[in-house]
């Protein structure tokens, strides 16, 4: 269920076709975002996930698999 979300918060930002994105699709190479657009994909991770991703997640979120895995981190804690 997070991995469909997830998918559609992507391609909201990035105006794909949700089936494009797997997790380990490149957002940057494969999808061309900038970093705005990283920004956008976390502001909208944490207001759908009603969760704060830690300091720094724009560094760190290259695929989605990143930000599924900052996800179980953040809930876990």
């Amino acid at each position: 269920m997070e991995e469909e979300i997830l998918k559609q918060i992507i391609a909201e930002v990035m105006k794909v076709d949700p089936r494009e994105i797997e997790m380990d699709t490149t957002l940057i190479e494969d999808l061309g975002a900038d970093s705005l657009d990283i920004m956008r994909i976390i502001i909208n991770i944490e207001e759908r996930f009603s969760l704060k991703l830690p300091e720094g997640s724009v560094n760190r979120l290259f695929t989605p698999g990143d930000a599924i895995e900052m996800i179980k981190k953040v809930k876990k804690a």
